[in-house]
């Protein structure tokens, strides 16, 4: 027989297994079921240097912008989020039509992203009026008399396509409330992804300090990839292994489709420290599809499979964007294949961060051979900004204190 001192050893040995067997079970949980979802504020990612922004353009260009995924709203959900100096509200009724208004309440100015859904309308927190998906007042609770028609609250469009909910933001008629409404041009449907044929994995977010055309503007900037880039993504790797790019861009040549653009990738992964040698089964091809200033496409083909990843920039305040990158693939990739293809998007994506957060806008740069599109790139970009409006007419009008 054990004695009593073995004995506590034994049950300590056992229930030191089982605390491990949950751990290795909850790792194996998050690393083959649970999606990636990953959010960092990095706007302060810099040196601590001041920072001179320069000669930026209008920080709001015209055009579509993510504010949500449809997956985080269900039925009956509300979201309050910021776009362009605004603050709007996001919510889905019970009938599972999406709505998005201005924030505040007409009444009394209460924040209605502290409201919640009544059958298909908005419900204020502050005395409980309902708003429909078109802004006008349904309901006041208290109140038998006719709902004055200035109870009413500002409507933005917006729509809902590759499980992203987007509003569209019309530049001009910010700028000015009497110019004429801009046309929302279409955003492309992803079948694989309407269709349910790819799986989603995850989702990251982050907070960048930067204008918004900065971001989109490094698909036309392909040197800087042969120099920030090129590091392996998994660090205990990037002394043996590296990343080689070629990519090319160019505005549609369909004068219908002057709002989108193309960037086309190659990236092959390199052996030794040279980078001369390519490892093989290693080339990744993507085609990136930029749609307005805010969304932007990626169609990756890869050796292991066909994958989609769509990348949003959303500008809250002059300078500062929210970025997110969303991955859907086959359906026979497994879970943790697909999130280490999302941790390297990652850990390319956060490797412009410093850079954005800490450079300077140079409206005429010093260009030489190899530079790519840049200027090409922005003069397509400057169809989104409205005509005569600055930076410092943006900066001006901001009503956040």
């Amino acid at each position: 027989a054990l004695g009593a001192d073995q004995q506590w050893h034994v049950l300590a040995l056992q229930l030191a297994a089982i605390a491990a067997s949950i751990i290795l079970l909850w790792y194996a949980r998050q690393a083959f079921f649970a999606t990636l979802e990953y959010d960092a504020d990095l706007s302060r990612l810099s040196s601590k240097r001041p920072r001179r922004v320069g000669d930026v353009p209008y920080p709001y260009p015209t055009g579509w912008y993510c504010v949500a995924l449809a997956k985080e709203l269900p039925n009956g959900g509300v979201i309050a989020t910021e776009l362009c100096n605004e603050h709007l509200v996001v919510f889905r009724g019970e009938n599972g039509k999406i709505g998005v208004l201005d924030a505040y309440c007409p009444h009394l100015g209460a924040h209605l992203g502290d409201g919640k859904v009544s059958g298909d309308c908005l419900r204020c927190p502050f005395h409980g009026w309902e708003f429909s998906h078109d802004g006008s007042c349904t309901k006041i609770p208290y109140s038998d008399a006719t709902i004055p028609r200035a109870a009413s609250t500002r409507a933005w469009p917006h729509c809902e396509v590759n499980g992203l909910v987007c509003v569209f933001f019309d530049a001009a008629l910010r700028a000015s409330p009497d110019a004429a409404p801009a046309v929302p041009f279409a955003i492309p449907a992803i079948s694989d992804i309407e269709e349910d044929r790819m799986v989603y994995h995850g989702r990251t977010k982050h907070v960048v300090r930067a204008h918004a055309q900065e971001i989109p503007e490094n698909g036309a900037d392909v040197a800087h990839l042969g120099v920030l880039h090129t590091p392996f993504v998994f660090q205990p790797l990037k002394w043996v292994l590296g990343h080689r790019w070629t990519a090319t861009w160019a505005p549609h040549p369909d004068p219908d489709k002057r709002h989108r653009a193309f960037v086309d990738i190659v990236q092959e992964v390199t052996l030794g420290a040279s980078g001369k040698h390519v490892a093989p089964g290693t080339r990744i091809d993507v085609r990136a599809d930029q749609i307005g200033p805010g969304l932007t496409f990626l169609d990756m083909r890869t050796p292991i499979g066909h994958f989609h990843v769509l990348e949003t920039v959303t500008p809250i305040s002059p300078m500062k964007c929210e970025t997110r990158h969303i991955l859907y693939a086959q359906r026979w990739i497994p879970r943790f294949v697909a999130k280490l293809i999302l941790r390297g998007l990652v850990v390319q994506f956060e490797r412009d961060i410093p850079v954005w957060n800490a450079k300077t806008f140079q409206p005429r740069p010093v260009l030489v051979k190899g530079d790519g599109n840049i200027m090409r790139f922005r003069r397509w970009f400057a169809q989104f900004y409205p005509a005569g409006q600055t930076f410092r007419d943006a900066v001006a009008a901001a009503r956040d204190w």
